[in-house]
């Protein structure tokens, strides 16, 4: 399984890199990724469904993807970016440790900090039901 999940890691980071042109767009449903090593995985246009992030950190990651019934609890956020995200059902983002995130575009960067970046997350959130 570890094997395989981290196979369709690479075949998404190529589909990314190659713009759809080579690879596989990655769709995962029931994932617990404290499971892996994600500090290197792209996940930036992905579609994720009822999987947990919970207790990771997840520095410096792109987020910009479709996340749906995921848990984030405990998860640490700083500078991930998350412009373009689809976000329906997040779980945890009370107990999130959010440091920092980026909602902005690289022509128009806008970081966000602490509660200012949770209510940020609660209200896309919101919008997207």
């Amino acid at each position: 399984m570890r094997n395989d999940m981290y196979n369709r890691f690479e075949l998404h980071r190529n589909w990314v890199d190659t713009s759809g042109q080579e690879g596989e767009q990655l769709r995962l449903q029931d994932v617990d990724f404290r499971e892996f090593d994600i500090s290197d995985i792209c996940l930036e246009q992905s579609f994720m469904a009822s999987c947990t992030f919970e207790d990771l950190s997840l520095s410096n990651m792109d987020f910009h993807a479709s996340l749906t019934d995921v848990d984030i609890s405990e998860a640490r956020f700083e500078g991930v970016l998350f412009y373009g995200v689809t976000l329906r059902n997040i779980k945890g983002i009370e107990e999130a440790n959010v440091q920092s995130i980026h909602v902005g575009s690289d022509d128009k960067p806008i970081i966000l900090k602490g509660q200012e970046a949770r209510d940020w997350l609660r209200m896309k959130a919101e919008e997207s039901i």
